[in-house]
């Protein structure tokens, strides 16, 4: 058989801890395997019942780690975990199961959490957006933005700013960096309170600016609608969704009136100033029809004059948007795409695996499921609310990944069904699919393929298609 001897597995992991002491190698191996769960704990998951009739916020982060951490290997318990938060009275476990049901990378994770929303949503007698809506945390700041803490014999103000980071100043109005050392005279319970509130308000902001504007951009990709009172209430007048809001430009017009007429001679398209009052792209004050609907504004809605001036207005005052919301430019379909389900027209575009898996992930695209023999051939991009998924579909990658020359196949959209895989899912026409979401989709893949070289005429032998 030869001279040389193969080393097993198990000794080959361990062979770089060779030459260290105990004490070395207990440091370094120690923690993983105390983070490691005893056993499955199945049968005591009835506790979790307790903890989410008596648990609130803080339940939520070590949920979140634990999921992320296990969703590999505990598959159960994380499903377990996931229909405790659909009964935690708070709305950060709420906004979590949310999330979990549309960018988790887990399918069975996000079926779950879907089904756990919809369930919610139900109970309280709302549709699943207005769920989203009205279960946004404050993180403790109150309608104006400020959250009030006290020391007992002095107090101190923390107050939002526009970018979701905290400004806290003294009673007297000075500005300092974090909460000071409690005095003699301070009040040691109240001291203790507001630095654990303003640390988790700090904490909780973090979240909130990811989600929150990942449900505003699935908002615009779907071009879902508020009613005037709705969005007043729930997204101005919320402290930390008003910030938001303000780094956006809206649309408005009485229900039934088309999106490209003015309301009653004023021009339509508006956004939320800082002291609340609105204003068109001529700094006009705007009011809102009483009977009227609210929806982002975008390219396919907004003529390309007013795009550019609402950039120019943007600009002019300094305000950074949310997201790119306008001036990529409205990608239509031809007559003879509307009745096709797939979009081919970056079909032979190569880049290098890393760099499409680094882009689609940036632009919030997640891996497809793994086929036969580990290989994986799309990104998904979930709109849960309207049930839909889009895919961009390539010459796929093995798993663990290579950094293989790839090349771009088509860009397809599927009514998923919850119980069945993506790939059982039924296709959609292209002239079905939303125009924003397709425009949306559509840049979304144009900025992909600009990571590589271009179109390569030799692309099915470049990339062993």
């Amino acid at each position: 058989m030869g001279g040389t001897t193969s080393r097993p597995p198990a000794a080959a992991a361990y062979e770089q801890y060779k030459g260290q002491s105990l004490a070395q190698i207990t440091a370094a191996l120690l923690p993983a395997i105390a983070r490691t769960p005893a056993g499955s704990e199945a049968a005591s998951k009835g506790v979790l019942a307790v903890v989410a009739a008596a648990g609130g916020r803080d339940v939520v982060p070590p949920t979140e780690r634990y999921l992320k951490e296990w969703y590999g290997q505990r598959a159960a318990q994380g499903k377990a975990l996931i229909g405790m938060l659909a009964w935690v009275q708070h709305p950060s476990a709420t906004q979590l199961l949310l999330s979990i049901g549309s960018r988790f990378r887990t399918k069975s994770f996000q079926v779950e959490a879907t089904r756990q929303v919809e369930a919610l949503a139900e109970r309280e007698g709302w549709t699943v957006a207005e769920l989203a809506d009205r279960t946004v945390p404050t993180a403790g700041f109150d309608a104006d933005g400020t959250l009030e803490l006290s020391y007992g014999g002095r107090s101190f103000t923390a107050r939002l700013l526009p970018d979701l980071t905290v400004e806290l100043r003294t009673g007297d109005g000075a500005v300092v960096k974090t909460l000071p050392a409690p005095r003699q005279s301070d009040d040691p319970e109240h001291v203790k309170l507001s630095k654990a509130a303003f640390t988790a308000a700090k904490k909780e902001l973090k979240s909130l600016a990811s989600l929150q504007r990942q449900r505003l951009y699935e908002a615009l990709c779907t071009e879902r609608t508020w009613t005037s009172h709705d969005w007043q209430r729930f997204l101005a007048g919320h402290p930390v969704m008003r910030l938001l809001c303000q780094r956006l430009v809206w649309v408005a017009q009485p229900v039934g009136q088309p999106i490209d007429q003015p309301v009653d001679g004023q021009p339509y398209a508006f956004r939320l100033l800082d002291d609340g009052t609105l204003s068109d792209v001529d700094d006009q004050e705007v009011t809102l029809p009483d009977d009227g609907v609210v929806r982002l504004a975008h390219d396919t809605n907004l003529e390309p004059d007013q795009v550019q001036a609402w950039l120019a207005h943007l600009a002019d005052y300094e305000v950074q948007p949310l997201f790119q919301q306008l001036g990529k430019g409205m990608h239509s379909l031809s007559d003879d795409e509307r009745s096709r389900s797939a979009i081919e027209d970056f079909r032979g575009h190569t880049l290098e695996a890393f760099a499409l898996r680094n882009r689609a992930l940036k632009l919030g695209w997640t891996r497809g499921p793994a086929e036969d023999g580990g290989w994986f051939h799309g990104y998904l991009k979930r709109f849960p609310t309207l049930g839909l998924v889009a895919e961009l579909g390539f010459t796929g990658n093995g798993l663990p990944e290579e950094n293989r020359t790839v090349g771009l196949l088509q860009l397809t959209f599927a009514r998923e069904a919850p119980e069945q895989s993506v790939h059982a899912s039924q296709p959609v026409r292209l002239d079905d699919v939303p125009a924003v979401l397709l425009s949306e989709t559509w840049h979304d893949v144009a900025s992909i393929a600009a990571e590589g070289g271009g179109f390569d005429p030799d692309w099915e032998r470049n990339t062993q298609f």
